[in-house]
């Protein structure tokens, strides 16, 4: 997103804002009865993936994974822990520190190659479904290089080492915590959730969040890293193509091997921008602003470094940019 859309996008934020708090304070006690009134008609079951016909329950089970392409698993306010087995079977169990009612239990069915799973909550009000925890351990072998797509709304979100060709991992208000896999691509999407990965390889790696910080460490090729206010660190090595977004938070970026660099580009419009090159990289800088301030440990000549192989272009309206030896 460029600038000017950035600035259109936040206006509209302000706006839409302003709007619901005016309408609560003229709402007076009716503001909470209309906006759970309007909550209730979102359906869980409207976003997820829609269970075969012989779909089961249970509070556990496992399935042969040589069976199993794709898992897709959609839940609420359900914490989720994804655990890395030695074994050849995909096991999924939900515990409680109570007995778990029988309209919680998830549900399960496998069609065309694709273990689906869903909570049991499916259907009811965000937030007011329960007043228990339920956790959810899904164990998956390490030997498993299928799909992986896990979705909780409100729960938090942690995943181990799998190595799946291509691993989805989202929240809407729940943290995400990633450590360690191999992936062809690793995705990870929240709105205002915090998101770590670390000790994680993938070809390729996107991670969006609106309002949540970004922290990522590890070895990839190509890097896309979004969010609108929240602050992200990067520390990756290996990396040939590296693309960062956001509005008002600061971005840190470092790399330790700059063998494969070819691109580093970072947009932002108030936040700062950081980036760590070791002493005897080439690159070529572009650093478009309309006030940021510039301040660079590199011996520069016409906008390039030595051999200037690497290209960095950042672009920022009042947000500085700090280059740094490593």
């Amino acid at each position: 997103m460029n600038k000017t859309g950035k600035i259109i996008l936040w206006s509209v934020i302000a706006a839409v804002l302003v709007g619901v708090l005016v309408w609560g304070i003229a709402g007076g006690s009716s503001f909470g009865n209309t906006w759970g009134n309007f909550i209730k008609n979102i359906r869980v079951d409207d976003f997820v993936d829609k269970l075969p016909d012989d779909a089961e329950v249970s509070e556990q089970f496992e399935k042969d994974a040589g069976e199993i392409r794709e898992l897709s698993m959609r839940f609420v306010d359900e914490n989720i822990t994804v655990v890395p087995t030695d074994e050849t079977v995909i096991r999924v169990e939900e515990s409680s520190s109570r007995a778990i009612k029988s309209e919680d239990v998830m549900h399960y069915g496998i069609k065309n190659g694709e273990l689906v799973v869903q909570s049991g909550k499916a259907g009811r009000v965000f937030g007011w479904t329960s007043n228990y925890q339920i956790d959810v351990k899904v164990m998956i072998p390490r030997s498993f290089t299928g799909t992986i797509d896990i979705e909780t709304v409100s729960g938090v979100l942690s995943a181990g080492e799998t190595n799946a060709a291509s691993a989805l991992y989202g929240t809407t208000s729940g943290d995400i915590s990633v450590d360690g896999g191999t992936h062809k691509e690793l995705r990870t999407d929240s709105v205002s959730g915090k998101i770590v990965i670390e000790n994680v390889q993938a070809s390729k790696l996107r991670a969006d969040t609106m309002s949540g910080n970004i922290e990522v460490e590890g070895t990839f090729s190509e890097l896309n890293v979004d969010t609108t206010s929240g602050n992200m660190r990067i520390d990756a090595a290996g990396a040939r193509d590296i693309d960062m977004d956001t509005t008002s938070g600061e971005i840190d970026v470092k790399c330790g091997d700059v063998k494969n660099l070819e691109k580093i580009s970072a947009d932002s419009v108030s936040g700062n921008v950081g980036i760590e090159l070791p002493e005897e990289s080439g690159f070529t800088l572009s650093f478009d602003t309309v006030s940021g301030s510039q301040d660079n440990d590199f011996a520069m000549r016409n906008n390039v470094c030595g051999d200037g192989k690497i290209e960095i272009k950042v672009d920022t309206v009042s947000g500085g940019l700090r280059l740094a030896q490593k």
